[in-house]
């Protein structure tokens, strides 16, 4: 008896593994697959670099060829760069011409690259779709044979309106943010107690003399006070900003001047006896180090004579 229920054990095993053998056979594998992806889906209005990547996978044939690459775009915040788009029903249409240099049956990947414009800004964050509308594949046969791709979901694009264009420059370039900072305080009417001030996110660009000025979360509606300190620096006068439905475009573009070192709004011999003294005594003090590199040195005094010199004209 044990032997025939083993027997039958043994049996029931290889019917239940063929049987999901045969399932897994006849599940189609699919041939000829697009898929999309973007190197940073999470962006803010004005950022560079965007690139939608058009991944062509899983190939039947030799491919020979990519003609009528169509990216459709679902809104004017983003644009292929360098390529003019036809609107249709608010999609905006880009053919981007791509050639197979070899014919291939690997995978065949197409970056693209996109330019996030600051049209038509919105206050909360918006949500771009991408997609590919129509690709056509030739393989490599004699005559060229039509491939007919699957293509995949859009890619989807968040666009974040933090503070857009806010932006703090510099004659000369620092390499970090340390002891500047800028905050948004919220106007209020009195008697109604002021709100916490919402702290900004300062990055570097363009080599270090530019500091972009975004905010974590897009700020509401309403007037803000800009709120700029940078220890060592000469840091002019703001006007408030205003952020509604018709202006979302809280822009300033302010120079800040190394050299008030007092924070006396003057860059003066005082400032100058400072800073020397720091330097002779090699102080660890990031007040002294202007040009934030860590560390108090000569540079840091030739930091200051260029601020000296910008707001005095000498």
């Amino acid at each position: 008896m044990s032997v025939l229920k083993r027997t039958f054990s043994v049996f029931l095993c290889l019917s239940v593994l063929i049987c999901f053998t045969a399932l897994a056979e006849a599940e189609p594998v699919p041939q000829n697959t697009v898929t999309l992806s973007l190197n940073d889906a999470d962006v803010t209005v004005g950022d560079e670099g965007v690139v939608l990547t058009v991944t062509i996978d899983n190939l039947t044939s030799t491919l020979a060829s990519v003609e009528e690459l169509v990216v459709g775009i679902d809104s004017s915040l983003v644009e292929v760069t360098g390529i003019t788009g036809v609107e249709t029903d608010n999609v905006y249409y880009y053919t981007v011409p791509y050639t197979v240099e070899t014919p291939t049956t690997e995978a065949v990947a197409i970056e693209i690259p996109l330019t996030v414009t600051d049209d038509e800004l919105a206050v909360s964050p918006k949500t771009v779709n991408i997609s590919v509308s129509e690709i056509s594949l030739k393989d490599n046969s004699e005559p060229a044979l039509d491939i007919t791709p699957e293509i995949g979901v859009p890619a989807v694009l968040t666009l974040q309106n933090e503070v857009i264009n806010a932006k703090l420059t510099f004659d000369s370039a620092i390499s970090a943010t340390t002891n500047i900072a800028v905050a948004y305080q919220l106007v209020t009417v009195e008697p109604t107690p002021a709100a916490d001030p919402i702290p900004a996110i300062l990055t570097l660009k363009n080599e270090g003399k530019t500091i972009k000025v975004t905010t974590q979360e897009p700020l509401a509606e309403g007037t803000y006070k800009v709120m700029v300190t940078a220890s060592g620096y000469l840091v002019p006068d703001f006007d408030d900003v205003v952020i509604n439905s018709q202006q979302t475009e809280p822009v300033f573009s302010k120079k800040l001047v190394p050299g008030d070192i007092n924070g006396d709004k003057a860059i003066d011999l005082y400032d100058f006896h400072e800073i020397c003294t720091a330097v002779e005594n090699t102080s660890a003090d990031t007040l002294y180090d202007l040009n934030k590199d860590g560390s108090v040195s000569k540079r840091d005094v030739n930091l200051m004579v260029t601020g000296w010199k910008a707001v005095y004209g000498q």
